[in-house]
């Protein structure tokens, strides 16, 4: 049977680490305010004699055609929406309705490469009947101090909600270079450790782990599986791929727990109610009702050890010699890209 480890933990104050550095500029700010120029836009109708263009929205009704000439049901749709440009239709006929009018009827023959993604048209050629039915245009709302003030009382001027977008994304960007700082501390107090962790607890951690997997998948369990082997791989195979990380999670879980232990840190009822209070707003919930609900469903213990872990990782990283690392833009420090 196996015992719990004795951890062994090496330096862990005075480490060294290198943190990836984000500075958040016009580009990372325009490209919010274009999304939420998308988030305010209007849709309209093009005139009856416009032509369709690229990022036009179209209505059309299409039937594919057998070789006899006659219409091939299973291929058959009618009002079928899509914005041009996108290749959101099953026959890729973006670029064929460019330059045709509502109302008007066009017959494409289309012919597909043996590597086509889709295998159903893969090698094949295939004859289509399709017609226009309506033309929309998204209309953008301009970048001004109405649309700001549309968006929130809080802003009077587009100024304001440029401010307001930048203040975000920094926030977002030095919470996430401290989330990586804190991975690099741990992974370089790992290294310095020495203790082995027991098989039974690596083998829960992967059950864990595979029960996330299917649940982020919304498939049965046995449709998964169907996947994987039509990879070339088993359960087994991906479980033995994720082993390393899974024993790393194990012993990075272990040193916290010895570490918060070692320094005696705790949390007091008071700072779990503030924590409590912040969870609340950002859900919009009265403080109450959210300590009702982590009561109910047990997860105080949860919370506590939450913030014991924030407070343990804040000790360590005041004692850390963090150094400038690479710089990173937004979005491939959000997503992790290297």
């Amino acid at each position: 049977y196996d015992t719990m480890p004795e951890v062994k933990i090496g330096e862990y104050k005075g480490l060294e680490i290198e943190a990836p550095v984000c500075k958040i500029g016009k580009k990372d700010v325009d490209r919010e305010l274009e999304q939420l120029q998308e988030q305010n836009s209007t849709v309209v109708e093009k005139a009856d004699d416009a032509k369709a263009e690229k990022d036009d929205i179209a209505n059309i009704d299409y039937c594919e055609i057998d070789a006899e000439g006659n219409e091939v049901e299973e291929g058959k749709r009618e009002d079928f929406v899509f914005t041009i440009g996108t290749g959101y239709n099953i026959y890729k006929i973006d670029d064929d309705i460019i330059g045709m009018s509502k109302g008007e009827e066009k017959t494409i023959e289309k012919e597909y490469a043996e590597d086509d993604s889709d295998k159903s048209l893969a090698g094949r050629k295939v004859t289509l009947k399709v017609k226009l039915n309506s033309l929309k245009i998204k209309e953008l709302p301009e970048l001004d101090d109405d649309l700001a003030q549309d968006i929130s009382d809080e802003y009077e001027t587009l100024k304001d909600l440029k401010s307001s977008i930048k203040k975000r994304l920094t926030k977002s960007a030095e919470d996430m270079v401290k989330q990586k700082s804190q991975q690099i501390l741990i992974d370089k107090i790992i290294e310095g450790s020495d203790f082995t962790v027991p098989e039974s607890m690596i083998k829960a951690e992967l059950d864990q782990a595979w029960n996330h997997f299917i649940s982020q998948s919304r498939m049965p369990e046995e449709n998964v599986l169907q996947i994987i082997e039509a990879q070339g791989k088993t359960k087994e195979d991906m479980l033995e791929e994720w082993k390393p990380s899974s024993e790393k999670n194990v012993k990075s879980y272990l040193i916290t727990e010895k570490l918060i232990e070692d320094e005696k840190i705790e949390v007091s009822d008071e700072e779990i109610d503030e924590e409590l209070k912040k969870q609340a707003e950002t859900a919009g919930m009265s403080f109450e009702d959210a300590k009702n609900y982590f009561k109910q469903n047990g997860m105080e213990i949860y919370l506590k050890n939450e913030l014991s872990s924030k407070k343990l990782f804040d000790l360590l990283l005041k004692t850390a010699e963090i150094k400038e690392g690479p710089k990173k833009d937004y979005l491939d420090l959000m997503q992790n890209k290297e």
